[in-house]
């Protein structure tokens, strides 16, 4: 639930597909969403994950909210393993709709 290390890897994915979203829609507003549709939306996927893990257990450091209390830590490592499982294979769905 603490490891800086995944946290680091989870923000710098979600940059990635925003960074990718933006020059997108950039690229040909107009025909955007046409063109580049599956993109898009798993680009959203992959910052709607990240919502997940910063809210409202502050998983892997993505958060400055408060730890839950020592009777649910063990549940709220539990639900960040999860989210943060979910997470990478929505990334993995997002790559394969960028990849060439």
């Amino acid at each position: 639930m603490d490891d800086a290390d995944c946290g680091a890897a989870l923000t710098a994915a979600g940059k990635v597909a925003a960074d990718t979203e933006r020059r997108l829609r950039q690229k040909d507003p107009e025909r955007a969403d046409l063109l580049y549709g599956a993109a898009l939306t798993t680009a959203g996927v992959v910052q709607d994950g990240l919502a997940r893990l910063r809210h409202p257990i502050p998983c892997y450091g993505l958060s400055e909210a408060p730890q839950p209390p020592p009777p649910l830590h063990a549940e709220a490592e539990s639900i960040c393993a999860e989210a943060a499982d979910l997470t990478r294979g929505e990334w993995g769905v997002f790559l394969s709709t960028v990849a060439p």
